[in-house]
């Protein structure tokens, strides 16, 4: 027989203070092997801080050699964001991501996603590939988008095989990537070119995986908290865009687009007062690229209250706008929140065992009355070998800028008391 595998329980609980509404969260553990003796890093209930908490879904730092701060979460830091931007004039009337070439930008070619409704996996992942181009310098990378689609959809995930090819959302894509089911070249996982496809059931969809999501950014939408057009939250998406890259983002486009896209200077204006959600009616995920803030009303077919559009590559191929691109106005009454997907090559992020119990991630939404709220997970830390292993980051997120935290890990916590370990 072979040797034991040590096996170690640990209580992960965090503490929100929460502020306004609170959405969900979900806590994750991702360890490394470390032949260092386990118990003598968690020798006691420790809160533990996770680095400059500026992301949403991924916040990093080491379970050990932890110094306590007072810690909130902000999307992407989009408060602080517009608090440089409200008297700042730095950012240039004009910008544009630099499109890829062999030796500078960041922009990947445009695509073409007929016949499928897979423009949410085909802007995620230009938005992946403009960080990896960042992070790596490689400007060689085409990540496989049916690999996404196959696994978000999937048996592990929603277990629908059909709708992965017929719509999806950056939700989806993101708890797909915050999972490590991708993302891959595309070689590995071609895109289907002919109609009647599914999802792939080869479940490889889940395992191979070139790059690994670090952190995902949400950037606000062009409208603040009363629906109306936000000057703020517009400067916080360019400042993202010049700052990161490539934002995935989202819009209303009815299939009858006469009234609302102008062939003539390719841009697109919904004017119309939406009856429910704009987040709920949007139909269509796009890359924001850069913006243009002289970019004339005039331009539009309907007259927005103002100049000023956001440069957005689609997915539709060259043959459709201006050789795959288009012109959104910063007014538009459908557009929604902004992403950005922070890509690491594989081996770069410093664990290489997930623990997770919900793979979903968010699926509902609640309000709470509290202050405070907490909740907890229990994992068994086994990476299969007789090596120990410690916890090297803890992930979660929360809906609302300006949460407070705090995270507390308990060893060996006793079964449905996770705050009775040591």
């Amino acid at each position: 027989m072979g040797k034991k595998s040590k096996r170690i329980k640990i209580s992960i609980i965090t503490s929100f203070l929460v502020v306004g509404l609170f959405l969900g969260a979900n806590l994750k553990s991702t360890v490394k092997a470390d032949n260092d003796s386990f118990s003598n890093q968690l020798n006691a209930p420790k809160i533990i801080t996770l680095g400059d908490n500026k992301v949403e879904n991924q916040l990093t730092g080491r379970v050990n050699n932890i110094v306590v701060k007072n810690n909130s979460i902000n999307d992407a830091n989009y408060s602080s964001l517009q608090r440089r931007t409200r008297s700042a004039t730095t950012l240039p009337t004009e910008y544009k991501v630099p499109e890829i070439d062999p030796d500078n930008g960041i922009i990947n070619y445009v695509r073409n996603q007929n016949p499928y409704g897979t423009c949410w996996a085909f802007a995620t992942l230009a938005s992946a590939e403009s960080s990896i181009f960042r992070q790596t310098g490689n400007r060689n990378i085409n990540l496989s988008v049916y690999q996404l689609a196959s696994a978000a959809y999937g048996s592990k995930m929603y277990n629908d095989y059909q709708n992965g090819l017929d719509g999806g959302s950056e939700f989806v894509s993101g708890a797909a990537l915050a999972n490590w089911y991708g993302a891959t070249d595309y070689n590995n996982f071609p895109y289907p070119s002919t109609s009647g496809a599914k999802i792939s059931t080869n479940p490889k969809v889940y395992t191979d995986h070139s790059y690994t999501l670090r952190n995902m950014y949400r950037f606000p939408s062009n409208k603040g908290s009363d629906g109306a057009y936000s000057e703020e939250n517009v400067a916080a998406i360019k400042e993202g865009v010049m700052k990161y890259g490539v934002l995935l983002t989202s819009y209303y486009h009815p299939s009858n687009d006469t009234p609302y896209f102008n062939r003539t200077y390719n841009s697109f204006y919904y004017s119309d007062d939406l009856q429910d959600y704009y987040e709920n009616v949007a139909n269509h995920s796009v890359s924001i690229v850069g913006w243009d803030d002289n970019f004339s009303a005039n331009h539009f077919n309907n007259t927005p209250a103002g100049d000023g559009a956001f440069k957005i590559k689609n997915s539709w191929g060259t043959s459709w706008g201006d050789n795959g691109y288009f012109w959104i106005s910063y007014y538009d009454k459908s557009l929604c929140s902004s992403y950005y997907y922070d890509m690491y090559p594989k081996g770069t992020v410093p664990a290489n065992r997930l623990y997770s119990y919900d793979n979903l991630q968010n699926i509902n939404a609640g309000s709470i009355y509290t202050p405070y709220e907490w909740m907890s997970n229990i994992f068994t830390i086994n990476d299969g070998s007789n090596k120990r292993t410690t916890p090297s980051y803890i992930t979660f997120y929360a809906s609302n800028p300006g949460t407070k935290w705090k995270i507390y890990a308990y060893k060996n916590p006793k079964s449905g008391n996770p705050t009775s370990g040591t």
